[in-house]
């Protein structure tokens, strides 16, 4: 069997899962998701990822029931929700790491905000005695605050990619570094402050122990599917579905919600 033939007989039977998996195996050559959306942008449109791999695995689909002794209608219907839910998943995986970009950028700046107002109060300690405690004990929030969204982030992604992508990470290598160099420095700065600062005003030691919160993690892989179903209905005309889609998506200042997908 030669290589065109090889191709089309995988082309001709993948599901939706597997399309969608294979079209990320190839854009993760690019270890950078802003270096792959670089590249993306230079390719026609009838080549993009959501025009392109929803197309595959709706012809894969179309071609396993071609000789389906079901009514023209079922055919039909069954080619549209392989189209969808690749797209769900197209979807999906852009919206994932966009929420990690976004989530970076602002780590970066909260983690620099909250080194300088340590050295600070640490400064007022050694001329004023002790910082307030109102300074101290909102520094502390922010610091566990900031942790705890950072884990959780990590923890769905962990749980999209067992559940959607047969364990596979869908966040590109270096932003996946990223977010685990920003998690092991907010674990470093809580470390320091378990450590040097017990003499400040209502000490509490930080736990580094505990696992991501399981509400809070599954409560944002539900943010995320919304979202990406919603996308979904919006691409397909279907805008009052999507409102509903997102009816039950929590209120959330932690998470900025992403839905410009490419």
């Amino acid at each position: 069997m030669n290589l065109e033939r090889r191709l089309q007989k995988i082309e001709t039977s993948l599901s939706p899962q597997q399309a969608t998996m294979l079209w990320l195996d190839e854009a993760q050559r690019f270890p950078s998701y802003r270096e792959y959306l670089q590249d993306m942008a230079r390719e026609p449109i009838t080549e993009a990822p959501r025009e392109k791999v929803p197309r595959q695995a709706a012809e894969a689909m179309r071609y396993r029931v071609m000789f389906e002794p079901w009514p023209t209608e079922t055919k039909t219907k069954v080619v549209s929700e392989a189209r969808e839910q690749t797209d769900f998943l197209v979807v999906l995986v852009f919206i994932i790491n966009n929420q990690v970009l976004d989530q970076l950028d602002r780590s970066v700046l909260l983690l620099w905000a909250l080194w300088e107002q340590r050295s600070r109060m640490s400064q007022q300690g050694r001329h004023l005695k002790l910082s307030s405690r109102a300074e101290w004990t909102f520094w502390r929030q922010m610091l566990v605050a900031h942790l705890s969204q950072l884990r959780v982030l990590k923890a769905a992604i962990a749980a999209l990619g067992a559940t959607r992508f047969n364990g596979q990470c869908v966040v590109f290598t270096k932003q996946a570094a990223e977010l685990d160099g920003q998690i092991e420095e907010t674990e470093l700065l809580a470390k320091l402050y378990n450590k040097i600062h017990r003499a400040v005003p209502s000490w509490t030691a930080v736990n580094l122990g505990g696992a991501p919160d399981p509400d809070e993690t599954r409560a944002l892989v539900r943010e995320l599917e919304d979202l990406a179903r919603a996308e979904v209905l919006i691409a397909s005309g279907e805008g009052h579905a999507a409102r509903t889609s997102c009816a039950g998506t929590r209120p959330s200042n932690r998470f900025r919600r992403t839905l410009a997908t490419p």
